[in-house]
């Protein structure tokens, strides 16, 4: 499963943690594949407390 599939199996808003979990990828592969689709244009990352909520802008 795909962290886009994931994002939007979630309604297009999820916890990184929840990504994580659920790829079974380490916290810093998840950060790095994050990263990338931010830059990208793909998701957004907004800081919540102490977790990254990751929101889908397109796919």
């Amino acid at each position: 499963m795909t962290v886009i599939e994931i994002i939007k199996r979630h309604g297009g808003e999820v916890l990184q943690s929840t990504i994580v979990a659920e790829t079974g990828f380490s916290k810093a592969k998840v950060s790095t594949i994050l990263k990338e689709m931010e830059e990208m244009g793909y998701i957004v990352r907004e800081r919540m407390g102490r977790e990254n909520i990751v929101r889908l802008l397109r796919e």
